[in-house]
């Protein structure tokens, strides 16, 4: 929950950015609302050798992206959720937003100057079960919701035509739901 709460509070800092960017400069502004639907027939649903259960699971994925380029920022959110609804099995649906959201934020504040920062942050759902050898299509195993923060501040020397010396540093932050990641 607190990470959640970081996420947006970085949200609101760089939409207010963005809103002191636009009264300096034009930018470009995309807006993109989505929704796609996915129905699968799944034959043997829990992997079992005996005992197989079939069942028909419906997902759907509402999203936006918004799309900010200027002179001092460019800025590309994606925020979504990904429901799955099962015909027989509706204790498995997952329809929580705390576990459904999907969101990356990647934001370059000076596009195209000797010095530039990035910040790219994503709220993603990932296993932490490391006991067996599992696949990301696999839903039945520990899984966490992750936020990965990184920050990039970038240098680029360029006082000659065809050389370009970079200084570069990367900081990354993961926070975890589960303690087990």
């Amino acid at each position: 929950m607190v990470f959640r709460l970081k996420f947006f509070s970085f949200i609101c800092v760089a939409f207010f950015l963005v809103v002191g960017g636009a009264l300096q400069s034009w930018a470009r502004v995309d807006i993109q609302p989505r929704l796609s639907l996915r129905e699968e027939y799944n034959d043997n649903l829990f992997l079992e050798a005996e005992n197989e259960e079939s069942d028909f699971i419906t997902t759907a994925f509402p999203g936006i992206r918004f799309v900010w380029d200027s002179n001092y920022l460019n800025l590309d959110l994606d925020y979504g959720l990904k429901f799955k609804f099962y015909d027989k099995n509706s204790d498995l649906e997952e329809t929580d937003p705390s576990d459904t959201q999907r969101a990356s934020l990647n934001g370059e504040f000076f596009p195209g100057r000797d010095f530039t920062l990035g910040v790219s942050d994503t709220i993603s759902r990932v296993t932490v079960d490391e006991r067996d050898p599992v696949v990301e299509e696999n839903e039945f195993v520990n899984k966490s919701n992750l936020n990965r923060l990184v920050v990039n501040p970038r240098y680029r020397f360029q006082r000659v035509k065809n050389f370009t010396a970079t200084l570069d540093y990367q900081w990354e932050k993961l926070t975890y739901d589960a303690p087990e990641g």
